[in-house]
């Protein structure tokens, strides 16, 4: 007994520093460090006729670069890459994989990762929410930097000489799979491919990230900021958010008039909207029929309405809106609002 009782102790001994080896291994549970953004406008810009190069500041938290990798990495783990997207997305997770390759190269060393059971909706390069021309490299994928103070203070570079015109939003990817992080970039950049040809880059939108909580039936203003020529008008959805189902959206202004500047928009949530989370959705579109749409970037939790049937929700068949003039509106859109240009049972067109 006493001889089995050493026995078990040594095998116990054994399998636990096989699990703490194990465990020293791999990097699963280890934090990502993300790219953190430096302050910029809300709307950027860029003649690339006369400003080739685009200069974006950032920093990190904390540094990143070991001297060893644990034994499942690849030999470029623990970097980052940055990207340009063309287009915006409902989605609030972007693909965890970039391309098939970077796949390969990690299921080689990573048993978590099998190729076969990934998703192409999971990899940039094969997903159905963006075409080839809705996102640019600015880091190619086999120059990717350091998670270093010193890189960053050198901050990121983007050549849009050859970048077609329209509107992009910036993105940092830190790269460490499997659990990859993408690390949005406030505001928009538009590049345009002259002054005197600015007018084809389209029109831009973009609503930025709030934490506020609204309710159903009070006014909430709508943060960001437009780009667009004279005669451009803007539409406005929102839809609940239910697990990662795409909203189905339900339109609370529809082709109001608008200029470019800062968002002179309140969103009255409608009383069909209290005790449920929602998203935003804005498209502006040009006298050309461009156009170009715009998600909030979080979710918005909205509390009931303490005074249901109170007033007009913008979701009862008299077709009221639930857009208003914020204070200091233009007299058009106070005048455009009173007269109900919104159609809210209209049907989203698709974007």
């Amino acid at each position: 007994m006493r001889r089995l009782g050493r026995a078990a102790i040594a095998l116990a001994f054994v399998v636990a520093v096989a699990g703490e080896r194990s465990a020293s291994a791999a990097n699963g549970a280890k934090p990502r460090i993300p790219v953190n953004w430096s302050a910029a406008a809300c709307a950027t810009i860029v003649d690339r006729s006369a400003t080739p190069t685009v200069h974006f500041d950032y920093t990190v938290p904390e540094e990143d670069v070991p001297e060893v990798r644990t034994a499942d990495e690849v030999d470029d783990s623990r970097t980052h890459q940055f990207f340009a997207f063309r287009k915006q997305d409902a989605g609030d997770v972007l693909p965890t994989w970039i391309t098939h390759a970077d796949i390969v190269r990690s299921s080689l060393v990573d048993p978590e990762v099998v190729e076969a059971d990934i998703d192409p909706e999971d990899i940039l390069e094969d997903t159905s929410r963006f075409g080839a021309d809705d996102w640019v490299r600015i880091t190619p994928d086999d120059a990717r930097v350091p998670i270093s103070d010193a890189q960053a203070a050198m901050g990121v570079d983007w050549d849009v000489s050859g970048v077609a015109p329209g509107t992009y939003q910036i993105y940092g990817f830190t790269w460490e799979p499997v659990r990859n992080l993408w690390s949005p970039r406030a505001g928009f950049v538009k590049v345009i491919a002259s002054t005197a040809e600015a007018d084809a880059a389209g029109p831009s939108i973009i609503l930025q990230r709030d934490e506020a909580q609204i309710t159903a039936g009070t006014p909430y203003t709508v943060p960001g900021c437009v780009d667009v020529s004279a005669g451009s008008v803007v539409s406005v959805e929102w839809g609940e958010v239910v697990g990662t189902l795409i909203p189905s959206w339900e339109f609370a202004l529809v082709d109001a008039p608008i200029d470019s500047g800062p968002l002179a928009l309140e969103f009255v949530a409608p009383d069909a909207a209290g005790g449920k989370t929602i998203k935003l959705r804005a498209t502006v579109t040009d006298t050309d029929g461009r156009s170009y749409t715009a998600y909030s970037p979080t979710v918005l939790a909205v509390a009931p309405n303490p005074d249901p049937g109170s007033g007009d929700d913008g979701g009862g068949d008299d077709g009221g809106c639930a857009v208003a003039p914020r204070p200091g509106a233009p007299a058009w859109l106070v005048l455009l609002l009173l007269a109900a240009p919104c159609r809210p049972r209209r049907r989203a067109r698709d974007h």
